[in-house]
């Protein structure tokens, strides 16, 4: 583990210098001319410093942002505080990279995403003495991150669909063949019977419930070959009727079956 290190005699401040002058005048025209938002936690003091740009990143003044460690708490989204605040410990202790991201509260209230990432420095004695690091506002890239996800979901879910339409495709296609086939033998059956028979009344009802599942076949066509569908006018009272005739040699005996039908007017399908 490398830790980076601060000797025990250097002061951890940005005083201006006589000897250090120049380069703390370029180090502040670079935090100015950053994109992210630098900041600064003095582990012996307790003290924080919040560079403007930082400041800015939230829409926020120094008054309504005081330099204190709790104003970062209280910024940070609720479901983050715990996450953030423990890869920030682990860091100290560890030296582990510290390259997270977290919500955060402007001024008016919304929560954006940004990155942060940090550097602790250390004494001779392995002691942590400061956190330095940075913010970057990621609030648009991870908007762009979760639309491609709901796109990818998308299609996902389409090439889903299309793989089950051709599977109920080809399973309607062997279905309709096979109900083509009970129907011709019924039909056959019916020519041997006297009509006002039960026998034949009950091939009716076999007839019948095969043209219905023929509809549900040709549905599930459609579904793997879509194509326009037609529509054509149909009376619910005769749907609701066929299904009667269905359901009823199928319920048992101790239950009760009656039906009611108003005046409906037809429906397109």
């Amino acid at each position: 583990m490398t830790l980076n290190r601060i000797n025990n005699d250097q002061e951890i401040c940005t005083t201006n210098c006589s000897t250090t002058a120049g380069r703390l005048d370029r180090l502040e025209r670079a935090v100015r001319g950053s994109c992210d938002g630098m900041w600064e936690w003095d582990l012996q003091t307790n003290q924080v410093w919040f560079a403007p740009r930082y400041l800015e990143l939230l829409g926020m003044t120094p008054e309504e942002f005081p330099a204190e460690l709790e104003s970062w708490r209280r910024q940070v989204h609720p479901d983050d505080v715990d996450t953030t605040w423990g890869a920030i410990e682990r860091h100290i202790d560890t030296a582990e990279l510290l390259d997270i991201e977290l919500r955060m509260a402007t001024k008016g209230g919304n929560y954006r995403w940004f990155r942060a990432r940090a550097t602790a420095y250390y004494n001779e004695q392995d002691k942590a003495m400061l956190v330095a690091g940075s913010i970057q506002d990621i609030d648009d890239l991870k908007r762009t991150e979760q639309m491609f996800k709901e796109k990818e979901a998308q299609l996902l879910q389409q090439q889903k669909m299309e793989a089950v339409g051709k599977l109920a495709g080809g399973v309607a296609h062997e279905f309709n063949n096979l109900l083509q086939a009970i129907r011709g033998y019924t039909v056959f059956a019916q020519v041997t019977l006297d009509a006002d028979s039960q026998a034949y009344e009950d091939l009716q009802q076999v007839i019948t419930a095969s043209e219905q599942a023929t509809m549900l076949t040709r549905q599930l066509l459609n579904l793997s070959r879509p194509e326009t569908s037609n529509s054509r006018v149909c009376v619910i009272d005769k749907i609701v009727v066929d299904l009667e005739c269905m359901l009823r040699p199928l319920l048992p005996e101790n239950i009760g079956f009656r039906l009611e039908l108003a005046q409906l007017e037809q429906f397109s399908t």
